[in-house]
């Protein structure tokens, strides 16, 4: 592409972007309103839900991965300096605890954990301690004295991740029911084997943002546009014969910018210029993340297997209802 028609290519596409935001600007005085039980009620949910609200900002400290343990307490991940550290800022992330003592439905106690980290990306409870991620740090962390903060903390690994790409690096830590531990955009998986010990070995890439896995054992994850894919077949028996040509990994269950439908408006988004409609609502999924294959029991019995992907530039949460086809597949 010449240098005149590459200018001109990107001048379209600005203007389509800067179109498209000001069509959008006619509705943004319908920001709803940041005070989190107001805004709770604005939630549009599918028929015989509702939103509850049990912790919000600051209490929350914008979380990047939560977790629950045994006895009910919420842990977070909590990230205030995500997406970077500004200039001369010190970082002072950390790892909460949140707990409902009254048994009113909202957490009332609020324990820091660990602080003083940088941009963690994932956590994950095992065993009598935390997997805590801190590219390019992995570490276990302990509470030995039983005071709630961690006063032990042993490298498990010093390449996980790294420390040029806030957005694209290692996080998931899903303690899998084969005992593995995954994560997303990291190629490698660890396994407990108590008293603080670690063993590791080298497994496929997989997705960008988060991981799941259904009753089976299968591996779900995906990529911003790219909404879900799975692992069929566990890599680890496809490497066994590296002359089998077929691969029952990364498979596409689901259309890459499957179709969304935000409840307003949705201008502030990446590639605006080919997601955005003349409303200014968002009709493709830009930023998917997070996938969970539903395996509980709260949610009527139509749901489990299904899978939900949030999409944060459209405020949204997609579900993708998943089966199992006759030659194995799922679709």
């Amino acid at each position: 592409m010449s240098s005149l028609r590459r200018l001109s290519f990107v001048a379209c596409l600005l203007l389509q972007t800067i179109a498209g935001v000001a069509l959008a600007q006619r509705d943004l005085k319908n920001i709803p309103d940041p005070d989190p039980e107001i805004e709770r009620k604005t939630f549009i949910v599918a028929d015989g839900f509702e939103v509850n609200l049990w912790a919000a900002d600051p209490q929350m400290a914008k979380p990047i991965q939560m977790n629950f343990d045994p006895q009910g307490r919420l842990w977070i991940a909590a990230s205030e300096t995500y997406p970077q550290i500004a200039p001369g800022q010190k970082a002072n992330d950390k790892i909460l605890i949140l707990e409902d003592t009254d048994g009113d439905g909202r957490f009332d106690k609020r324990t820091v954990f660990m602080d003083g980290l940088v941009l963690p990306r994932a956590m994950s409870l095992v065993g009598d301690g935390v997997l805590i991620a801190e590219p390019p740090h992995l570490w276990f962390c302990r509470d030995t004295n039983g005071d709630g903060r961690a006063d032990q903390k042993v490298e498990i690994a010093k390449d996980y991740g790294n420390i040029d790409n806030p957005e694209h690096n290692a996080n998931g830590l899903m303690w899998a029911m084969d005992n593995w531990i995954y994560s997303a955009n990291f190629n490698a998986r660890f396994r407990y084997q108590g008293d603080g010990r670690f063993t590791r070995e080298p497994t496929i890439m997989r997705g960008q943002w988060g991981i799941s896995q259904d009753d089976g054992g299968r591996l779900f994850y995906n990529s911003n546009s790219d909404p879900l894919r799975v692992d069929l077949i566990a890599s680890e028996y496809l490497r066994r014969n590296p002359n089998f040509a077929a691969s029952g990994t990364n498979v596409q269950v689901a259309p890459a910018n499957l179709p969304v439908s935000p409840g307003r408006v949705t201008p502030g988004i990446n590639r605006g210029y080919n997601t955005l409609d003349a409303s200014g609502r968002e009709y493709a999924v830009t930023s998917a993340c997070g996938p969970v294959i539903y395996r509980g029991t709260l949610f009527p019995a139509e749901f489990r297997g299904d899978a939900f992907i949030a999409e944060p530039s459209g405020n949204l949460v997609k579900r993708i209802r998943l089966a199992l086809n006759a030659t194995g597949g799922i679709e």
